[in-house]
This record gives structure tokens, C-alpha cells and sequence, in this order.
């Protein structure tokens, strides 16, 4: 920004009469654009190493290990979020240290995750790994869609980088291949 915009966009500013401003110096929707943009990509075995996991504290119900792909991505994402190891599907998300600010992070990787729309309030409402997975599928816009995407990011998830990419540009090349559904 040279010194002539700066006056001009402090003089805009000055002058305006809305409540906030924002001043960029590059191009503010490329950023905007970028900053939305969901960023899924599998957590490397080095990565994870490097966060550290507390014990699963004294809890009122006893552990039980996630069942399907479903619980173990949410329970995944809690452990990740909260820095405890193990999480159980009955585990109770503000016993566990949770609180609220913690639970709208969470929601937010949630719906990223899964591609739902899930409420504040549903949350709220189910705060156990097992609830939170009932409560995806029940707003799934495409019946087991919830369900699928878990099973494939646990499969993307115990592939190696390397694997991995030659995977996608095997469904990149299958998907841009004419007569294919």
C-alpha cells in the first residue's frame, strides 16, 4: 500500500459510519477464499507424536472403545482437541474437560469432516461420541453419507503419504476419464 492509499483508506475509515473495517494489503477475497477453504488433510504419525495426550481421566462411565468408523473420528478429533487419550463413545464431553468454546471448535471440525450441519444445540444435547455420531447421521443429506466418509478417512488415514497420493491421482485420472459415472 503506498502512502497516498493509506491516507485515503485512513481517511475512509475516519469518515465511515459502519461499526468495523477491514484493510488489506493483497487481494482481501483471494484470502477470504483460502481462509474457507476446508483443509482435510490425514494427520501424519509424526505430527500426532508431537501432541501431547493426557490419560483419560476419572470419568462417571466406564470406557468403551469406539465401534465403527464413525465414533472413531469423532472420538479422534475430541482426543486431538482436548489432548486426551483414550476417549470412549459414552464419555461425556464437558466431564472430560470440554466447555463450551472447546465445543464450537469441535463442531466446526465436525461439520468439516462430514459435510453436516450440525447445531450447537444438538451437541448440547447428545455430548457423548455416541450421541454426536447419532446426531450427524440424522442430518446427513444423503442417506450414509456420514458413515462413508468415516470409513474412507480411516482408510486415507492408515496410508502412507506416498500411497496416499497415488491413490488420488488414480480417482483424479478415473474421474476426469470420458464414459465414466
Amino acid at each position: 500500500m503506498t502512502k497516498n492509499e493509506g491516507a485515503l483508506a485512513l481517511d475512509f475509515i475516519l469518515s465511515a459510519t459502519v461499526c468495523q473495517i477491514a484493510v488489506s494489503t493483497t487481494d482481501l477475497q483471494a484470502r477470504l477464499r483460502q481462509a474457507l477453504q476446508p483443509t482435510i488433510a490425514p494427520q501424519s504419525p509424526s505430527n500426532e507424536a508431537q501432541i501431547q495426550k493426557y490419560p483419560r481421566p476419572q470419568l462417571s462411565t466406564p470406557y468403551l472403545t469406539p465401534r465403527d468408523a464413525t465414533e472413531e473420528m469423532i472420538a479422534n478429533e475430541w482426543s486431538r482437541l482436548l489432548g486426551l487419550s483414550p476417549v470412549g463413545v459414552n464419555d461425556n464431553f464437558l466431564e472430560s474437560g470440554g466447555h463450551s468454546l472447546l465445543a464450537v471448535q469441535l463442531i466446526s471440525r465436525l461439520r468439516e469432516l462430514f459435510r453436516v450441519e450440525i447445531t450447537i444445540g444438538a451437541f448440547f444435547e447428545t455430548l457423548t461420541v455416541s450421541g454426536i455420531a447419532q446426531a450427524l447421521r440424522r442430518v446427513e443429506t444423503t442417506a450414509g453419507q456420514v458413515d462413508a466418509i468415516a470409513e474412507l478417512r480411516r482408510q486415507m488415514d492408515g496410508m502412507t503419504p506416498e500411497a496416499l497420493n497415488e491413490w488420488l491421482c488414480k480417482e483424479e485420472q478415473s474421474a476426469s476419464s470420458p464414459g465414466t459415472d
